[in-house]
């Protein structure tokens, strides 16, 4: 747990021994309870490690989609290369198009912020807003 003097306080949930593993974050306000942010953090973690949005198909043994959505993280996996970390796994973008191979669907993309906002902390009153 990070404290940002008037920024806010950041609770963080690291995966260990496993590269670009599970990772979980959480703000508060600064006034807040430290705790809150911890419980946060920790209860987003079990929700999503509960959670599976890739399994390996029973006829041919690839990993495919569980339901209709997939969420995770994009990574650098080398200096000229992104990836993706689904389900606490590192995978190619190639990878990740293999396991949502259904040719004509729709599909949507939703770029979120890497931390989440713990009650209704809104960190533009510390910081302002950004971009044009």
């Amino acid at each position: 747990m990070t404290t940002h003097g008037a920024t806010g306080i950041e609770a963080d949930l690291t995966e260990v021994g496993v590269e670009e593993g599970y990772e979980f974050r959480s703000l508060a306000a600064p006034y807040a309870d430290p705790q809150r942010a911890l419980d946060h953090v920790r209860e987003t973690a079990r929700r999503e490690i509960g959670r599976h949005y890739l399994e390996r198909s029973p006829f041919t043994g690839e990993l495919t989609i569980a339901d209709r959505e997939v969420r995770g993280r994009i990574i650098w996996r080398s200096p000229d290369e992104m990836a993706v970390v689904v389900d606490g796994r590192q995978l190619t973008w190639d990878e990740l198009g293999q396991a949502i191979q259904n040719e004509g669907w729709n599909f949507t993309i939703t770029l979120d912020e890497p931390i989440a906002m713990v009650d209704d902390y809104d960190p533009t009153l510390v910081f302002g807003e950004i971009g044009p």
